[in-house]
């Protein structure tokens, strides 16, 4: 068994994380108002069961249904366990019987049976966990909110709750509190959702918060990426302190839950749930992270770069910012860019700044830095799309070098960034360089149309190409390739 969680931070109680504590007290709240008397309910309803006519009705049907021999015997006047009552209420045979139908209306036990089954189907309703509990067999998305706020015991509760403290209490002060419940309860969803996927037929009740924090975990991992993070583990009795990258121990909590799901078959844990919780807080992170960034990147900064002057700077630029102060912070920005060149964050901030005046010379210098360091990283072609086009907003009229074009030009083709691509390509024509790059760019643009299923397009490239180039290597190429597309064949 291994038990790894962050210990990098004391918690601060001076800055109570509210919508944390909030989601815990209502969690204790519905526990000891609504579920606490759970047993007595279910031992109540089983009690009716078995006094009323539908142990007699119902029973011989489950157990010849089952074909189990230890459930034989109790068709001869031998009562069923309490457990096995018990079972049947989330077993999916015997639920799938009942929807469809367990006596036909003609039949002589018919009312006696109905009016019994209504009875106590009304008391197991009563009972929080199987009415508000998440049943992928049942309906695919009912309750996958609910069941999130109960849980099976005081154990149950008081684990998840810990859990939930440790890592709610980092995950609100980074993202905010609208944003941290909001994190927290679509990750109890897909958790649910991912569960159901594995468990398409089942009617036992899903309950607990368990899917929501490994939301949570998940998140945390994510957004701590490869900063290297204090973690206490535990595993077969010992346990100990390590410091690893927080990603590295994304993959270590999904295997471990794929592992206990795959070794403990029959478990009443539901650790699919879990992974499920794990995937979608990573991902949801890394989306408020990358798209959003409205995220306290100063709290997930560990020590070592606290103490960096670099660091250091930074925050002081980032503050002179907020204070409005745009000079002084463009400075230190600056000075900053020489020692780091390729900093995508002090790029990012001074791009921001510098475009207060679009027609500037140090804006234009900065479009062209940033479009050079990003050249072969691909993971950023929709950021650099995003800012090719609030340049050409801003600057109209501005103009980049030839080879900066090209370069852009051969990028949001492979991005499939194809309107931006065609405006630098008939800029590229209307200037004519002196280069045998432009029938190469229309060739790869056609192709990429292609691959898209815009054959209309790419016809209208094509033809220009093969008018226009006639003396191109490539002419040849857009003749086949459009007497491809006429006969409408596969390409």
């Amino acid at each position: 068994m291994l038990v790894i969680f962050p210990v990098e931070r004391k918690l601060n109680w001076q800055q109570p994380p509210l919508a944390t504590l909030g989601i815990i007290l209502l969690n204790v709240l519905i526990f000891f108002f609504f579920q606490i008397h759970e047993n007595n309910q279910l031992g109540e309803a089983i009690h009716f069961y078995r006094n009323s006519p539908l142990l007699s009705i119902e029973y011989p049907y489950y157990a010849q249904l089952k074909e189990e021999s230890y459930l034989k015997p109790t068709i001869n006047n031998q009562q069923p366990s309490d457990t096995i009552l018990v079972e049947m209420l989330s077993d999916k045979d015997w639920n799938l019987q009942l929807k469809k139908g367990l006596l036909s209306p003609n039949e002589e036990n018919y009312p006696v049976w109905l009016k019994n089954r209504l009875l106590f189907d009304q008391q197991i309703a009563q009972i929080p966990t199987f009415s508000s509990g998440y049943k992928a067999g049942n309906h695919f998305f009912k309750n996958s909110f609910s069941y999130m706020y109960l849980h099976g015991g005081i154990g149950h509760l008081f684990g998840n709750m810990v859990f939930l403290l440790i890592f709610g209490f980092s995950l609100e002060v980074i993202f905010g509190k609208l944003q941290f419940l909001l994190l927290y309860h679509i990750c109890g969803v897909c958790s649910a959702l991912f569960y159901g996927l594995f468990n398409l037929d089942s009617f036992a009740p899903l309950v607990g918060a368990s899917g929501a924090i490994g939301g949570l975990m998940g998140a945390y991992a994510a957004v701590y990426g490869l900063k290297k993070i204090k973690f206490f583990y535990w595993i077969f009795g010992y346990f100990n302190y390590i410091q690893l990258p927080a990603l590295v121990v994304l993959p270590l909590w999904i295997g471990k839950e794929v592992w206990e799901n795959i070794a403990s078959e029959g478990s009443q844990v539901a650790y699919m749930a879990h992974v499920g919780g794990l995937m979608s807080g990573a991902l949801l992170s890394w989306i408020l992270t990358r798209y959003f960034q409205q995220y306290d990147q100063s709290y997930i900064e560990t020590d070592e770069e606290k103490n960096d002057p670099f660091v250091e700077e930074q925050e002081y630029a980032i503050n002179q910012i907020r204070k409005l102060n745009f000079a002084r912070a463009k400075t230190t920005l600056l000075e900053l860019l020489k020692q780091q060149p390729d900093n995508l964050r002090i790029i990012e901030l001074l791009y921001n700044l510098t475009k207060l005046r679009p027609e500037s010379l140090e804006y234009k210098k900065l479009v062209n830095h940033l479009f050079t360091v990003t050249e072969n990283q691909r993971d950023l072609d929709d950021w650099v799309h995003e800012k090719y086009c609030e340049y050409r907003q801003l600057n109209p009229k501005g103009s980049l070098a030839t080879s900066r074009l090209i370069d852009l030009c051969q990028r949001f083709i492979r991005c499939r960034c194809f309107g931006e691509a065609e405006k630098i390509l008939t800029l590229l024509e209307s200037s004519r360089p002196d280069t045998e790059i432009l029938p190469e760019l229309m060739m790869q643009l056609s192709n990429a149309f292609v691959k898209e299923n815009q054959r209309l397009n790419a016809k209208t490239w094509l033809l220009k190409l093969e008018k226009e180039y006639k003396h191109s290597p490539w002419s040849s190429y857009a003749s086949r390739l459009l007497d491809r597309i006429e006969a409408n064949q596969d390409i």
